[in-house]
Order: C-alpha cells, then structure tokens, then sequence
C-alpha cells in the first residue's frame, strides 16, 4: 500500500503465522529466555537500583539468548562483545524496532552506577529502562521465533512453562481500579478549577507499583480465585493509598507550619496571615514532593521445614537470656547457626 508514491510498511508484533504450529527452538536458547523472564518479573517487586539491577539483568541474558540462537553456544561472557554480537546479528531488524547501541551504552552505565553506588535514581531514568526491557524482550523473543521458523506463540508458552515466579492478576486490577478511582477524582476537579490534563497526570497512582509473586503457579491461582482473598487485597490497597495521602498531607502540614513559623518571626504578623501565606509558599516547596515511601511484604515459610520449632527456639534463647544476664546476647546469624548445627549433626545420626 502507498500515499502519494510513498511506501507504507506495517510494523506490527503479529505472531508469525508461517510457522502456525511448528517447533523447533533449541532448550538451551529457551532456557535463556526463561531466566531473562524470571529477572524481569522479579524486577517488580524490587525498587530503586535493586529495579535496574534486575532489568538488566533481563537484557544481559536476552543478549546471550541471541548469541547461542545464532551462534550454537555462548561465544563470549564480556557484556560488551554481547552486545557487538547481538548488532551483528539482528543490526537491520533492531533498527526496525527502535532498538540502538546508545541505548544499551546508557543502561549498561546506569546498571554500574547502581551496583556501585548507594543512590536511588530518578524514577523516569528506572520507567525508561523498564519500557526498553519490555520492549527488547517482545523483540528477542520474535527474532528468536522466526529464526528458527518457530510459532512464537508456542515458544512464549515453553518459556512461561519454566518460570520460578508467578505474578498474580488480581492485585494489577485492583490497583487499576484505584486508579480509575483517581483519574475520575482528578477530572472532577479540573471541571471545577481548571487544568484538567494536570490533575489526571498527578495522580498518585501514576506513581504506584504493586506487585504480589510467588513461586508457585497453583498458589497465585488461589490468590486470583478467591474471592476472600481479593476482597483482602482490595482492603489492603485501600488502606496503603489512605496512607499515603495522610502521609502526603501530614508532610504538607509541617512543612506549611515551619513556614509560618519562620513569617511571623521576620516580619511579625498574625498567626492567621502567616499560614495563609505558608500554604502558598509550601505547595511549591521542593519538600512536599520529594519523597519516595516503601511498603514491602515477604511470607517465606518455606525453609527450615520445621519452622515452629525454630521460633521456639529464638523464643526460648531469649529467655535464656533473661534469666542469664552475663551472658553475650547473640544475634540472629549466631542463633541461626546454632540451630543449623544441631540439625545437621540429628542428620549424621541417622545416616
């Protein structure tokens, strides 16, 4: 199809449907892909450089994936001369795609910095990597089908066979919902006061990220089949949005108060007049914006098998504690030890 002379070429990910039905990607490139899977659903439930550590983590193995499809083994460990490779081999198709050498220069650089160095970056600098891994995963996991005259279809489903973590559904339409709650929220008041695109993009939940994994597939099909349980995550993510506005507006107010404060001693007015002026003064202060907040939950029973006697044992080293005030408290890791050791030694006896 043309306009005016000019040709019109469609770039779309359709599957490639040449290839409907037939299979034949080696296990050692699938593999591949699956790890770099399992560090991109990792990536979210981590923050800040632990974020980018996974992301790229994701394009270091989606690299190796196109080289072993290529090349029938992993030529090289330097993440460079994988990238070399990689423009070698998909340099026109990638092009296509929007996928530059700059932008693995600039990722790689971020991933050092942030192995490095403690900082928490820019979160537009983390959305930007997150959106090139999507992207450069979509991408790898095409070219790596239609090299192999594969349905990609059949090889996106092998790589899911094998993942370690599954994300759950549920929590992603809940926290959608509270969203939707918001963009409407934040419509209403543009109506009223003006500025209706600015409210919506300052919705607090263009800045959230939820996510619930686990390492068994049957486990997050409970969590997404139950209705108790979606009614607790609803309940869950309601109260972590109330507290985040208290937190927002509690922070708002001590800022505003420390405004005022500093107003009447300049110039000597009135209580009123002053935290008339500071709740101006503190909607443009840097302060009251530039925060970020964490709420982490991890539920791992998994190990040691016998986890209640465990606890009863901290609990009961605790009270040995009490009742021996002379002797040096220990620590988790020395507690941990203990118990380890005894175990393994109950193991020698019956072998």
């Amino acid at each position: 199809m043309s306009v005016e002379g000019v040709k019109i070429r469609k770039l779309g990910r359709e599957r490639p449907v040449l290839y409907k039905g037939t299979f034949n990607v080696p296990s050692e490139v699938i593999s591949r892909l699956r790890i770099a899977k399992n560090h991109l659903i990792l990536a979210q439930i981590t923050n800040f450089n632990g974020k980018i550590n996974q992301y790229y983590m994701t394009i270091d193995n989606l690299l190796a994936a196109i080289i072993v499809a290529k090349e029938g083994a992993l030529t090289t460990t330097s993440h460079k001369r994988k990238i070399e490779r990689f423009f070698a081999h998909l340099g026109k198709r990638a092009k296509i795609r929007r996928i530059e050498r700059t932008d693995f220069d600039e990722f790689y650089d971020l991933w050092a910095e942030s192995r490095y160095n403690v900082y928490f970056p820019k979160s537009q600098v983390v959305e930007k990597i997150r959106l090139f891994t999507f992207h450069l995963f979509d991408f790898v996991v095409t070219e790596t089908a239609r090299f192999f005259k594969s349905d990609e279809t059949i090889l996106a489903a092998k790589v899911d066979a094998g993942l370690k973590i599954y994300q759950s559904d549920s929590i992603l339409e809940e926290a959608s919902n509270l969203h939707e709650y918001h963009q409407m929220e934040a419509e209403e008041i543009g109506d009223r006061y003006g500025y209706k695109l600015g409210m919506k993009l300052a919705n607090p939940w263009n800045f959230m990220e939820i996510s619930l994994l686990s390492d068994r597939k049957d486990i997050i099909e409970i969590v997404d089949g139950s209705n108790d349980t979606k009614k607790i995550t609803s309940n869950l993510l309601k109260n972590w949005d109330e507290m985040v506005d208290k937190i927002w507006g509690l922070n708002f107010k001590k800022i505003a108060l420390e405004i005022a404060e500093a107003k009447k001693k300049k110039r000597s007015i009135s209580t009123d007049t002053a935290l008339s002026e500071a709740i101006e003064s503190a909607t443009k202060h840097p302060d009251a914006h530039s925060f970020r907040l964490v709420l982490n939950f991890s539920y791992d029973p998994s190990e040691p098998k016998r986890t209640g006697e465990y606890f009863l044992r901290v609990v009961k080293a605790t009270k040995d504690m009490d009742t021996n005030p002379n002797r040096a408290a220990k620590d988790g890791w020395e507690i941990w030890k203990d118990y380890s050791q005894k175990q393994s030694r109950k193991k020698a006896k019956l072998m």
